[in-house]
C-alpha cells in the first residue's frame, strides 16, 4: 500500500500536480488518528527542487463521515421509504425501499423536486400541509404518489419537520409505504359487505 502511493505521489511531482491521500497515523504511542496528506512539488527552473508537505488532523471529520455511512445504511434496510426535502421541497436523500417502492432510482430523484412522485391532478394541498409542518406540525394521512411508471398508487405518509441548532426549519423527512393491497383488502370487503346486506 505504501508503494503504491509514493509511486503515486512521484507521478504527480513529475506532472507537478498536488497529491491527497488520508492515513492513520500514530499519535501519543498508543493512539491512531486520520490525518489528510497534502504533496505540493515546487518547481525551479524546469526540476523538483522541493516538497511542501501539509498535514491536517481529520479524525472528527472522517469518524463522522463513517457514522453518517453506517446510518444511512441502516435506513436502507427499513422497509419504508424515506425521503428527506429542503426548504424548496427538493430531495435530498432517499434510501434503496423508495426505489423499491416507487421505481426511482436514488439519483433520479436526489436534487428533483418532490413533485415528480405527485400525480398531475392531485388533490392534496401541499401548500397548507408544508407551512403546517414548517410551524412544527407533523402531518400523516393518505396521498396518492406516482410510480416512477407513471402508475398511481395510495401510500400512507407521514412528513415531520426537521431544524437546525439554532431552531431554524431545514426541510422535511418523509416516511411512507405502499398500501396498495390494503386498499384492495378494504374495498372487497366493502363489495362483501354490500353483496350480503
Amino acid at each position: 500500500h505504501r508503494e503504491s502511493i509514493w509511486t503515486r505521489f512521484l507521478d504527480a511531482c513529475l506532472d507537478n500536480l498536488q497529491t491527497r491521500s488520508e492515513h492513520k497515523i500514530l499519535k501519543d504511542k498508543c493512539e491512531y488518528r486520520w490525518h489528510e496528506v497534502i504533496f505540493n512539488p515546487v518547481w525551479l527552473n524546469g526540476q523538483c527542487e522541493r516538497i511542501m508537505v501539509v498535514m491536517r488532523d481529520i479524525h472528527e471529520e472522517r469518524i463522522r463521515h463513517e457514522e453518517n455511512q453506517y446510518r444511512a445504511e441502516l435506513l436502507n434496510h427499513v422497509g419504508q421509504s424515506i425521503i428527506v426535502m429542503d426548504v424548496n421541497d427538493i430531495v435530498t436523500y432517499t434510501n434503496a425501499s423508495t426505489t423499491n417502492l416507487y421505481g426511482w432510482e436514488i439519483a433520479e430523484l436526489t436534487g428533483n423536486s418532490i413533485s415528480v412522485l405527485l400525480p398531475e391532478d392531485h388533490t392534496l394541498n401541499t401548500h397548507d400541509i408544508l407551512q403546517d409542518i414548517k410551524r412544527g406540525n407533523h402531518w400523516h394521512g393518505e396521498v396518492l404518489l406516482k410510480h416512477r411508471n407513471g402508475r398511481i398508487m395510495p401510500a400512507m405518509c407521514s412528513n415531520s419537520p426537521l431544524f437546525d441548532n439554532e431552531g431554524m426549519f431545514t426541510g422535511i423527512v418523509s416516511i411512507s409505504k405502499d398500501i396498495t393491497q390494503i386498499k384492495r383488502i378494504e374495498n372487497a370487503l366493502s363489495l362483501s359487505e354490500k353483496k350480503y346486506r
